[in-house]
């Protein structure tokens, strides 16, 4: 999907994207550290910075041992 020139993506073809879970992104989403805008209809739409954000966040979970807690403070 494509908006004002940014490439859009939604939430299943994030998770198959970067072989994570729907329900853990929405539970990042929950706690605080992923920050993703919605439609007006309350569709959660991606962009390529959330993905990297996405990317990183799972990087500092399984490489750097941070927990959910640990990423929101930094």
């Amino acid at each position: 999907m494509k908006k004002q020139n940014k490439q859009w993506y939604r939430i299943g073809e994030v998770a198959r994207k970067l072989d994570i879970a729907v329900e853990t992104i929405r539970m990042y989403e929950r706690e605080g550290i992923l920050l993703i805008e919605k439609t007006a209809t309350g569709q959660r739409i991606f962009t390529n910075e959330d993905l990297n954000w996405l990317r990183c966040i799972r990087k500092l979970i399984k490489e750097e041992r941070l927990n959910i807690e640990g990423i929101r403070r930094l």
